[in-house]
């Protein structure tokens, strides 16, 4: 089996703007913290200090401790009000999240970060979009179970949702029958 060679976004820690703003830390003054713990030891722990120009950070990895100042980005938008960004430390474009790998940060594309939906077979992309219309019509986690129109939901929305969930079950069972030949053996045993 290849090793793994590809380094994924979830594997490190990251700022997220879109996250600190919906929970109202980015203000002048406000300050938090987090951190990742395995078998009861810190693997990295997260503080951030915000002002109106930047936001610090201060992180702990591998007993390192490591400080970075990554600045704030204001745009002004057309209906009024702002668009907030963070500006990446290496090539300054207006990012949303900043990654720490290392003692380094950098946004996803200077870092070579990818997300793990681009290294899925094309299999593993039908599971999860199975998945993902199965929890509109509240299955939760039985892929082959039977599903229900949800109440207040719009028939003809139900039918199309069953449509799609059906398409790609078939799809899925063909990929099955292709690869493992389970049609040759129940034509044989059947």
């Amino acid at each position: 089996m290849r090793s793994q060679t590809r380094r994924y976004t979830n594997d490190y820690p990251v700022l997220d703007l879109t996250s600190l703003h919906k929970k109202g830390f980015i203000e002048n003054g406000r300050s938090g913290e987090s951190s990742c713990k395995a078998r009861e030891r810190v693997l990295w722990s997260f503080g951030w200090h915000c002002t109106n120009e930047s936001i610090n950070v201060r992180y702990k990895l591998n007993d390192a401790l490591y400080t970075h100042e990554i600045h704030i980005e204001r745009q002004q938008v057309n209906f009024g009000g702002e668009r907030l960004y963070l500006s990446c430390p290496k090539c300054h474009a207006n990012r949303k999240q900043i990654y720490f790998v290392s003692g380094v940060a950098a946004c996803r594309s200077c870092l070579g970060l990818h997300y793990r939906s681009q290294s899925e077979s094309h299999q593993e992309r039908k599971y999860r979009k199975l998945d993902k219309l199965l929890t509109k019509v509240h299955n939760f986690g039985y892929r082959f179970d039977g599903h229900w129109k949800a109440k207040g939901k719009h028939w003809r929305k139900y039918h199309e949702l069953d449509r799609q969930i059906n398409s790609l079950k078939q799809s899925i069972f063909k990929d099955i029958d292709k690869r493992f030949g389970l049609g040759e053996a129940a034509r044989h045993f059947g």
